[in-house]
């Protein structure tokens, strides 16, 4: 019985430290989450960051400090990609950012990935 007891122990110890270390933050224990990549100025963190989905709608004047996207994996959503770019954001201290594509690419033997860019803009 005691033997019995020490696997039980043992088994569920191992499931738990498999579960904690699968869990990334996405709500899902099998996602990672998106890396993001930004090239551009930086500025002290911004509480609140406008968005944009075509810049016709910006309507003060205003500069790029830079542009954003995400690696391209097929298991992101693009809500969860979304969210991760607004917080890069809002550390970079933009104003506002402008999302303005959102494609698919074919990776071999693993299916499409999803691919997001962005302008961070200043305003003037």
């Amino acid at each position: 019985m005691r033997n019995r007891n020490n696997l039980f122990i043992t088994t569920a110890t191992i499931f738990f430290c498999f579960a904690l270390l699968s869990c990334t933050g996405t709500g899902h224990p099998f996602k990672s989450l998106p890396v993001i990549y930004y090239l551009g100025d930086s500025y002290p963190s911004s509480a609140a960051v406008e968005i944009y989905y075509d810049v016709k709608e910006v309507k003060k004047e205003f500069k790029v400090m830079g542009r954003m996207t995400n690696d391209k994996y097929m298991e992101y959503d693009v809500d969860l990609i979304k969210r991760k770019m607004m917080e890069k954001a809002k550390l970079v201290g933009v104003d506002a950012v402008i999302f303005y594509d959102l494609s698919t690419e074919d990776i071999e033997k693993i299916g499409d990935g999803i691919s997001v860019k962005a302008q961070l803009i200043k305003y003037l």
